[in-house]
């Protein structure tokens, strides 16, 4: 089942396109329907959608202001455009940007048919296990389900010590460093993924990096192993080794929006608060209000080269818009704004950390 999200600021146009077609029958489940060039993007970097059928003409942007922010960042999502309008400039954009089709409205639907079943058999080629890489889909994550990809996570693990790493290139063939043994799969959400079997708990330093899970004895729990390292990769962190504080590392990567505190995590850990510092200063060497505030502007950079800064301050857990830029300046060495307008001009940023 792939998963197809719906844009446009019409209700009605809304409402249609969610019931134009059987979009179960043909193989696709919507995941979002979005009513704004906002909200879209949001649901986009949260939910990873295999298609998204959008408007050009909306109230707080254009379907191609959405398809280039996201193109930016490397996302590879097969794009629908709906337009009112015949328009050459706009067409041309649609073709630099890979947009798989350029319907015009009123949609018609065998014509959409016709394109859905197209990118279906698009996304099937994509998708396919002939290039020799697992494909995982986190939506249908029980295993027993899949009895390949179960003998697969077998096979990737021959040693005790597992571990699921993102990465950013994809590889083709399962291989060794040393006796490590790495398994190439992908994630059809979150995109290439390395399955790590060691003979013991030491890595070597280029798997020892954000993005790494926490430590498994095998891969039975590949759901929560792939959600692990997500938590790690935008959070900017490695997990310690110790048990509660990899649970408080994770809880804080899942939960970093909220408003989570040291009261809240000695009253949801059952703890008490000089406990709770001691044993996590002891095993990151860094206190818990500090690595909060790391987690958070972590995923403020990620934020911020498409959303307005007083909006990220809010999806990142900072209520204080005054509070957020001194915490931002103070672990960048810039503000939010300069940031957002290196990040907006495409100038290297890459060296900018997060102290």
């Amino acid at each position: 089942m792939y998963r197809l999200m719906i844009v446009d600021d019409e209700p009605l146009a809304l409402a249609m396109l969610q019931n134009i077609l059987p979009w179960e029958e043909l193989d696709f489940h919507i995941c979002a329907a979005c009513s704004s060039r906002q909200e879209a993007y949001q649901s986009l970097i949260t939910l990873h959608p295999d298609v998204v059928i959008t408007d050009i003409r909306m109230m707080d942007g254009s379907g191609m202001d959405l398809i280039s922010a996201v193109r930016a960042e490397g996302n590879l999502t097969e794009f629908i455009i709906l337009s009112a309008y015949r328009n050459f400039d706009v067409a041309r954009q649609a073709i630099d940007q890979q947009v798989f089709k350029y319907l015009l409205k009123p949609v018609n639907t065998n014509e959409l048919r016709t394109c859905i079943l197209a990118v279906r058999a698009r996304l099937a080629e994509k998708y396919s296990e002939s290039s020799g890489i697992y494909n995982y889909d986190m939506d249908f994550p029980d295993l027993s389900l899949q009895h390949d990809l179960c003998l697969y996570l077998s096979d990737a693990s021959p040693f005790p010590y597992c571990h699921t790493l993102l990465i950013d290139e994809r590889r083709t063939n399962a291989e060794n460093i040393g006796r490590i043994r790495l398994s190439p799969l992908m994630i059809r959400q979150l995109g290439a993924s390395l399955l790590i079997s060691s003979p013991s708990s030491a890595l070597p330093e280029e798997l020892s990096k954000a993005g790494l899970s926490r430590l498994h004895s095998d891969f039975h729990s590949l759901h929560q192993m792939l959600d692990e390292s997500l938590c790690s990769l935008e959070g900017n962190f490695m997990y310690s080794d110790h048990e509660l504080v990899g649970d408080l590392q994770y809880y804080i990567g899942r939960h970093y929006a909220e408003d989570i505190s040291l009261t809240s995590l000695c009253q949801t850990f059952y703890m008490s608060n000089s406990y709770i510092c001691n044993i996590f200063k002891k095993y990151t060497q860094t206190t818990i209000t500090d690595f909060i505030l790391h987690v958070r502007i972590s995923h403020a950079k990620k934020l911020l080269k498409n959303n307005d800064t007083t909006l990220v301050s809010e999806l990142t857990g900072f209520h204080n818009y005054s509070y957020f830029c001194r915490t931002f300046k103070k672990l960048t060495g810039i503000t939010p704004l300069s940031y957002k307008r290196m990040a907006e001009s495409n100038s290297e940023i890459k060296n900018i950390p997060v102290k």
